[in-house]
């Protein structure tokens, strides 16, 4: 695969690529440095968001 596979990475990171589309993402990570350099930054930006605290919302009924 000699294309950048960079639209498929989110979905890779999430688990949603199977058979043949999860195969060519992952032959091509094993020879491609910018994918493996943006599936890292996905990772990292995965992990942050992850350590943010859920918003607090107001129920309607405090709004009346």
């Amino acid at each position: 695969m000699s294309n950048h596979v960079t639209e498929w990475l989110n979905a890779y990171l999430d688990g949603e690529l199977k058979g043949k589309q999860h195969h060519q993402v992952e032959e091509h990570l094993v020879e491609c440095d910018t994918c493996q350099a943006e599936l890292e930054s996905l990772q990292s930006l995965s992990a942050l968001l992850q350590e943010v605290p859920e918003a607090e919302f107001t129920s309607n009924e405090h709004f009346i």
